[in-house]
């Protein structure tokens, strides 16, 4: 009786595996605020509450008398999911933001598929492929003008928000489509399975390889690259053993240098293919570098790039103020580089945490001779999903996490275990595992409705402020804030209607509250504002400037500041910036940019008199 329970447990396991990483890519709510993101994140969430239920089901009627097999990576994980939790609420005595909600919901991936038998991860890892087949063809779809996308200024994102996430979650799933359809003889030992996975997976590559041009993105493209090389070698063993096979020491020397001269141009190809583009990301690198030197061995916090990253921006301009830099910077969110991102947040001790997973997931050694191949495949995923991490932002996109996890979970099943852990005192600790998922069920579930919920009012609540009515959407946003308090996106919304409904004092709070967990220069701009209104002309010349050094050459910040000094009779200093702007490098021609010359123009006449 409880083996059949077992069972059904370990297939129904297997199954909401699978429709969490094939259905979590697709999963749109049109009714909430960003309906891509927050779509695959509410997918995420109710998938890993149920995904939960089952494990902790099946952690109650696990009878079975048996050692714990555990791996390297495993403990490390435990480790690192400690220190990020400590970190979150202890060390810097935050409130979880949601995507420490989120992070939890992938953990429960992680343990669901290292507890579940062996046989099923091959079907979870074809699950990807047929997903990400689907994805392809969608893509190949909106080129076509058939579907939408989910972008004005893109043809093609498939069921994301941009062409760059989407051509990174492609990319992870592209080298184990190859994988499986080269080495589809040693895979699948029965004919229908090779016939059927075999057109999976041709259907996969091809759709890929027809869209991941067409996505511009520079770091999918070296993913792979990087991926499908290391797969090669394990196809083609001769690619490995080809130093064995030049004649001599004088080949050897003459290849070198044409090896460098190819990385050299393929990397000055890459760089001017969109030099704007990779200018901006080592200007974020120069500024990310310098709040990690602030913070190195613990770093600032979960989700503290978004809220401090504009301020350092901020100080690299002041201390270079011709620094033409400037018109590549912008408002930041990603520091298009995962590595970097972990040390600002998690500091060196979280990083360090992470490499050593890596280590062990690509360099343990295989348990099962006949899972070689699985093993190769989920490492090519693996790497490329590495590689684009260090030019992008992958793990603030879901589904790409999502399978990342699948990837190390399999990892960890098909090598060689380190760490034994007798059956004596287990049973115990399944069982109270089991018991605490199942009992945070109820809560969990209630809490992610509720959430659910006030991003349907805070769509509601932006949608009234776009059409002008500041003091009608202000209830809506009072009734989503007791729930998204720590969601900095929301908070700037919203205290940005409060400064355009006339409550200041109440905009200044929650703008306040704001830089706590996303500053930029909507907040600076809004908060000078409401210093403004309320007669606080210091505190709002301060805003103003430092919404103005963030981002250099913009013309709003300086605007602003001039009809400040305008409006208070600060004759010198409006002249002087009414002029700045007048002489001030245009980055983008706009009518907003001509009224505003227009404007300075205008002060200059009045006061010059």
């Amino acid at each position: 009786m409880l083996q059949s329970l077992r069972q059904i447990l370990s297939v129904l396991i297997c199954a909401l595996a699978c429709v969490l990483l094939s259905g979590g890519p697709f999963a749109m709510d049109t009714g909430i605020l960003f309906p891509t993101q927050s779509g695959q994140f509410f997918f995420l969430l109710f998938g890993g509450i149920a995904l939960a239920g089952t494990m902790g089901a099946s952690l109650l009627v696990d009878s079975r008398k048996r050692d714990g097999n555990f791996t390297w990576s495993d403990g490390i994980g435990l480790v690192l999911a400690g220190y990020i939790t400590i970190h979150t609420l202890i060390l810097w005595n935050t409130t979880a933001p949601e995507r420490y909600w989120g992070l939890l919901a992938l953990v429960v991936l992680y343990p669901a598929l290292r507890l579940l038998d062996k046989k099923y991860l091959p079907y979870i890892l074809l699950a990807i492929i047929t997903a990400g087949a689907g994805q392809a063809i969608y893509g190949n779809l909106q080129l076509y003008g058939i579907f939408p996308s989910y972008h004005t200024g893109f043809k093609m994102t498939g069921s994301f928000f941009n062409p760059g996430p989407y051509a990174g979650y492609l990319v992870t799933v592209f080298p184990v489509a190859v994988g499986v359809y080269w080495f589809k003889e040693r895979l699948f030992p029965k004919s229908w399975q090779q016939t059927l996975f075999t057109y999976i997976a041709i259907l996969c590559t091809i759709t890929i390889l027809l869209v991941l041009p067409a996505s511009q993105s520079r770091a999918a493209w070296l993913g792979a690259l990087a991926s499908l090389g290391y797969l090669a070698m394990i196809k083609y063993p001769w690619i490995g053993k080809l130093k064995n096979r030049l004649p001599s020491w004088r080949l050897r020397m003459l290849s070198l240098p044409g090896l460098i001269l190819f990385i050299g141009l393929a990397g000055y190809g890459l760089y001017t293919f969109k030099e704007g583009s990779a200018n901006g990301r080592v200007l974020i690198w120069k500024v990310t570098a310098a709040m990690i030197a602030d913070q190195p061995l613990w770093g600032h916090g979960v989700e503290q790039f978004k809220a401090r990253y504009m301020d350092y921006q901020a100080a690299y301009f002041k201390a270079r103020p011709d620094s033409t830099e400037a018109m590549v910077a912008d408002n930041v969110t990603y520091v298009f580089n995962e590595f970097l991102h972990m040390a600002v947040e998690l500091g060196l001790v979280g990083l360090l945490l992470v490499l050593g997973i890596l280590t062990f997931a690509f360099f343990g050694k295989t348990r099962q001779g006949d899972k070689q191949i699985w093993v190769a495949l989920c490492r090519a995923g693996l790497l490329a999903l590495l590689v684009f991490s260090c030019f992008s932002y992958p793990l603030e996109i879901w589904p790409i996490v999502a399978n990342g996890l699948v990837y190390l979970a399999a990892l960890a099943t098909w090598t060689t275990p380190s760490i034994n852990v007798p059956n004596k005192g287990l049973q115990g600790i399944r069982i109270a595992a089991g018991l605490a998922l199942l009992c945070c069920l109820p809560w969990a579930g209630q809490r992610v409705l509720q959430q659910k919920d006030a991003y349907t009012t805070w769509k509601h609540a932006f949608q009234t402020y776009q059409t002008g009515a500041y003091e009608a959407c202000l209830e809506d946003y009072e009734k989503a804030w007791p729930y998204l308090q720590h969601n900095g996106g929301f908070l700037n919304n919203y205290g940005k209607a409060l400064s355009m409904a006339g409550e200041h004092k109440k905009a200044i709070e929650v703008l306040t509250q704001a830089q706590n967990y996303l500053s930029n220069t909507i907040t600076y701009t809004a908060l000078g504002d409401s210093y403004k209104a309320l007669g606080k002309h210091a505190l709002a010349e301060k805003a103003y400037l430092q919404a103005w050094q963030m981002i250099p050459s913009r013309f709003y910040p300086k605007y602003l500041l001039a009809k400040l000094y305008e409006e208070t009779n600060q004759k010198q200093k409006a002249r002087e910036v009414a002029k700045e702007l007048l002489e001030k490098e245009v980055k983008v021609e706009s009518r907003a940019i001509n009224e505003i010359k227009n404007e300075m123009e205008a002060i200059l006449i009045k006061f010059n008199k």
